[in-house]
């Protein structure tokens, strides 16, 4: 969280060249508001990744498909 710019109940930060704000939720901390962002940041970075490798995966087996003709 040493990368959050936090002022009163808002946190702010840069991710890719583009600004996340997070505004403190009534039911719940900052903190906890911060963490649940990360966690969902990186579980879409990990979907993102699982998608271009399926890309890559098709690719290349296509690619050897053609070789072997």
């Amino acid at each position: 969280m040493s990368d959050w710019t936090i002022v009163g109940d808002i946190a702010t930060r840069t991710v890719a060249g583009r600004p996340v704000t997070i505004r403190k939720p009534a039911a719940s901390t900052l903190d906890e508001a911060i963490r649940a962002w990360e966690q969902d940041e990186r579980a879409r970075l990990a979907r993102s990744m699982r998608q271009l490798g399926d890309v890559v995966d098709g690719a290349l087996a296509k690619a050897a498909r053609r070789a072997r003709t």
